[in-house]
């Protein structure tokens, strides 16, 4: 009797191991528009939200409810048509998303920002769509709206498109880790926003795209970042803000700048962002601040070597209660020294004027503190300042640019030289 007892139990045993061990399936939505959990809107039937598991939307909208999502969940389509995942609150994937050519959205409905918890992989050879937006309320139009990507790191060699055609697009941020990525980030609308502290990479084969309407903003951190392949502005801004004086970001040597239609790159930050990578393009580059708390200047360096960008910089000033921008030249192959060359212009607002250093960098973290480079030759095509054509010649703290307040020299032996046959005088106020 007692051996018959002990095989049965093994039998019970062995069943119940059965039982535990359920095969992974692949779930497609059917559901039209409704809850990812309920079991009638997947097919096959027999949906389970436990990990192991499959799921994808091709079609229709499946509608997160804060409840994490334990299966692995792609969203497919193309540039965005096709599969909607869309977001009400924060929420987790546990199984990992994958981005295969459908969307994910959020419209702000009085939750302000959400978090996406989870990893996200940009499938190779699709275009998708991460789209958030603000709510709409009188007197705080376009409140809250950013998704934040956190507890999960971003791979995949496929493109991520930022934003959409509604009204008050708002951010995706990025703080975690990227450094598996590959593909490209192409901001149409709204912002993508990187805030990682320390040392951050992407893939070496990673872009970044900012379009026109879009924004990519670094936000007020310390650290050294690397986009191997490249920064591209294409007729958008770049906002590098930081809460206080100490906070800076460097792009890297190896992270390359490609203007390829008019765009901005704006600082909040005494310390600045500096752009230690190569300048490319052939559009105008305006360089300005948006600081509105009285202090001194919001500044840019640009020190990268091997430079060919021929297009015009342009060094914005504001008025008078916000101080001034300033540009610093950190490197002899910031700008380029061979034909064609660039044309650099500096502006005044309200008495305030824009200011370009040549010899001096702020690093980043350094509080504001001037970093003295000697021996820096900046050539240019053209230089106007203030609206004066400032004729050909090398200019240099014992031969300053005949129109003070605008180019100052770090130390005496760095120049800037005005090239013969810069062309016709243009005039900016």
């Amino acid at each position: 009797m007692k051996y018959a007892t002990k095989v049965l139990t093994g039998v019970i045993t062995m069943a119940v191991g059965l039982v535990l061990s359920v095969e992974a399936t692949e779930f497609t939505w059917t559901g039209g528009s409704g809850n990812w959990l309920t079991p009638a809107n997947w097919t096959p039937s027999g949906f389970e939200n436990t990990s192991g598991h499959s799921c994808t939307v091709a079609t229709g909208t499946a509608q997160a409810d804060g409840t994490t999502f334990y299966p692995q969940l792609t969203i497919a389509g193309t540039d965005g048509v096709g599969g909607t995942l869309q977001l009400s609150t924060n929420t987790t994937i546990s199984g990992g998303l994958r981005l295969a050519g459908g969307r994910v959205y959020f419209r702000n409905a009085n939750v302000g920002d959400i978090t996406l918890s989870g990893n996200i992989e940009a499938v190779a050879d699709t275009s998708s769509r991460i789209e958030p937006y603000g709510r709409i309320a009188y007197g705080n139009d376009g409140l809250g709206g950013t998704i934040t990507h956190v507890n999960g790191s971003l791979t995949g060699s496929g493109t991520i498109r930022i934003g959409g055609i509604e009204t008050w697009p708002k951010s995706f941020i990025l703080d975690g880790d990227s450094s598996g990525f590959n593909g490209k980030l192409e901001i149409d609308r709204g912002g993508l926003s990187l805030r990682m502290n320390g040392t951050f990479s992407m893939g070496d084969n990673a872009r970044i795209y900012v379009n026109s309407g879009g924004s990519a903003g670094l936000l007020g951190l310390n650290g050294t970042w690397t986009i191997k392949g490249g920064i591209f502005l294409n007729g958008g801004t770049v906002t590098y803000r930081a809460w206080n004086a100490s906070a800076g970001t460097t792009w890297s040597r190896e992270t390359p700048w490609t203007i390829l239609s008019n765009s901005v790159i704006t600082s909040y930050s005494a310390s600045g962002a500096d752009i230690a990578g190569p300048l490319h393009g052939t559009a105008n580059l305006t360089i300005s601040h948006d600081r509105r708390d009285g202090n001194d200047s919001a500044t840019i360096n640009l020190r990268g070597t091997n430079s060919t960008f021929s297009g015009t910089i342009i060094v914005k000033a504001r008025s008078v209660d916000e101080g001034k921008t300033t540009l610093y030249l950190g490197h002899s192959g910031a700008l380029p020294s061979a034909s064609p060359r660039a044309t650099l212009i500096i502006e005044e607002s309200g008495g305030v004027k824009g200011r370009v250093t040549i010899g001096a960098y702020k690093p980043n973290g350094s509080g504001g503190t001037v970093v003295d480079v000697p021996n820096v030759h900046i050539k240019v095509k053209r230089l106007i300042v203030g609206g004066i054509n400032i004729p050909p010649g090398t200019y240099s703290q014992a031969n300053p640019v005949p129109v003070s307040g605008y180019v100052f020299f770090n130390n005496a032996t760095s120049t800037l030289e005005v090239k013969p046959g810069g062309g016709t005088v243009i005039f900016f106020k």
